[in-house]
């Protein structure tokens, strides 16, 4: 029943995100050909345009401006996108799940898995397409999904304070992603130029 109903999961919510991955796919390849015409009557194109996922509300419930600096370690990581923010302009998850993706190129195809699986999630790598983070964004909107992307260069640090192990593109694209290579964190907030990781507390070990 455990395997049935993480298959059943991630078919409810891989099958939205498949559904923007094609829609943005469809956009960027109509970006590059041109957009096709249109006989009288027919509607719009359906898929999301880049202007409509801008406009989509951003997640969340407004707070009180923070008066003192998060608790946590401090990096200079900014998000990988101002869309990912919520109506406070950062994002703020508690015991977030943190995937440190080792080289770039990687695709939604690789991502639906971890992103259906391991909530709330932060993706950490070094460079990131960007119609990837342009689905991940408007499914961060659209369906207020607990997700976060950051870019930067210091892997090592956030390795260490999460306890991370990097996974490759290739190992993800075989669907290779062992549970003991996510990072954990009580509290991950990322806004435009910063990041605070409250690392969880370790384990005490029983002598």
């Amino acid at each position: 029943m455990g395997e049935l109903g993480g298959l059943l999961w991630a078919l409810a919510i891989g099958v939205p995100l498949l559904i923007l991955a094609v829609w943005l796919d469809v956009k960027r390849r109509r970006r590059v050909e041109g957009e096709p015409a249109r006989g009288p009557g027919e509607g719009n194109p359906g898929y999301l345009t880049q202007s409509e996922i801008d406009g989509l509300p951003a997640p969340g419930i407004r707070r009180p401006v923070l008066r003192t600096e998060p608790r946590g370690e401090r990096l200079e990581i900014g998000l990988a996108d101002p869309g990912f923010a919520d109506v406070n302009g950062r994002v703020d998850l508690k015991d977030a799940n943190v995937l440190v993706i080792d080289g770039t190129g990687v695709t939604m195809r690789e991502l639906m898995i971890p992103i259906s699986r391991h909530q709330p999630l932060v993706l950490v790598a070094r460079g990131m397409d960007e119609d990837v983070l342009a689905t991940l964004v408007a499914n961060r909107k659209s369906l207020t999904m607990p997700l976060a992307a950051v870019i930067t260069d210091l892997i090592p640090e956030v390795a260490d304070l999460t306890g991370a192990l990097p996974v490759s593109v290739a190992d993800l694209r075989a669907g290779y992603l062992p549970a003991g290579h996510l990072g954990h964190a009580t509290r991950w907030i990322t806004d435009g130029a910063r990041t605070w990781i409250e690392p969880h507390p370790p384990l005490v070990g029983t002598t």
